[in-house]
C-alpha cells in the first residue's frame, strides 16, 4: 500500500499560486463543460477546470475516467500540477470537443448526459489516444510543410500538414477523422448508446402469420345454386358430407 503524499508548507503555497495563476487565464475562467463562471474544481488526469456541479457528475463517472480535486482545499502532487499546466480548458476541449459545434452550451436538464457522452462515450473526441497537449495549440491552422519521412501514398509535391500530420496520407493517429459527421447533441441521447436491440413483439408475429396464412374470403350468395357451389368449394364439400 502506497504511503499518502505529504508536502511542505512552501510547496503547497507554490502549488496554490500556480493554480490561481492558471484560473486567471481567459480559457480557464469558465467551466470546461457547462461554460459557466467560478470553476473551483479540476480534473487532475484530464487537465481541465470545472464548477462544483460538474465536478459532482465527474465523481459519479469513477476515478478510471476522471479524478477530481479542489483548487483550494485539496493537496496536489507535483505530477498533477505539471499535468494540468500542460493541458488547461482550451487544450482539453480541443481534444474532447473536436467534432462539436464551437460555442455549444448544453442545457441545464441535459448536463449529466452531455458530460457522460463527452468523456465516457468519447462522442466528439478525436480519434486515437490523447496527443501531447502542446500539439493542440495551432487551432486547426494549416502550415505548408513537406512530409518527413515521405509516405508511399504521398505525392512528391509540398503537402499541407495539420499539426505535423499529412492530410492526404493520415500517417498519424492523432489526426481527427475528417469524414466522420456525428449526430448533433440535440438529436441524440446517451440512452441510445446503451439501448439494447429490439426484440420481435407479438404484433410482429401476428402480422407475419396474417401475411403468410391469409384468411379465406366469405362466399358471396348468388341467384343460381350451380354458380354458388362452384364459387365456394367449402360449401360444396359440406353438401357431399
Amino acid at each position: 500500500m502506497s504511503a499518502r503524499y505529504t508536502q511542505s508548507k512552501s510547496e503547497a503555497q507554490r502549488h496554490t499560486e500556480i493554480l490561481k495563476a492558471m484560473l486567471k487565464k481567459p480559457e480557464n475562467k469558465l467551466c470546461a463543460d457547462c461554460k459557466r463562471n467560478d470553476p473551483r474544481w479540476a480534473s487532475t488526469n484530464l487537465g481541465c477546470f470545472m464548477c462544483i456541479r460538474c465536478s459532482g457528475i465527474h465523481r459519479g463517472m469513477g476515478v478510471h475516467i476522471t479524478r477530481i480535486k479542489s483548487v483550494d482545499l485539496d493537496t496536489w502532487s507535483p505530477e498533477q500540477i505539471e499535468n494540468i499546466q500542460r493541458w488547461g480548458n482550451k487544450r482539453a476541449n480541443a481534444y474532447w470537443e473536436a467534432h462539436l459545434k464551437p460555442g455549444h452550451a448544453p442545457p441545464e436538464h441535459k448536463m449529466e448526459s452531455f458530460i457522460r457522452s463527452k468523456y465516457e462515450s468519447k462522442r466528439w473526441a478525436m480519434q486515437g489516444p490523447p496527443p501531447p497537449p502542446e500539439t493542440l495549440d495551432s487551432d486547426g491552422e494549416a502550415e505548408a510543410v513537406s512530409c518527413s519521412p515521405p509516405s508511399s501514398r504521398c505525392s512528391p509535391l509540398t503537402l499541407l500538414c495539420l499539426k505535423g500530420s499529412c492530410l492526404l496520407c493520415s500517417s498519424t493517429l492523432h489526426l481527427p477523422n475528417l469524414l466522420r459527421r456525428p449526430r448533433p447533441y440535440s438529436q441524440s441521447s446517451t440512452h441510445d448508446l446503451h439501448r439494447p436491440a429490439r426484440r420481435p413483439t407479438l404484433r410482429f408475429f401476428l402480422f407475419f402469420l396474417r401475411s403468410r396464412f391469409p384468411r379465406p374470403r366469405p362466399c358471396t350468395s348468388t341467384s343460381s345454386r350451380s354458380t354458388s357451389s362452384q364459387a365456394c368449394p367449402e360449401r360444396r364439400r359440406r353438401r357431399t358430407v
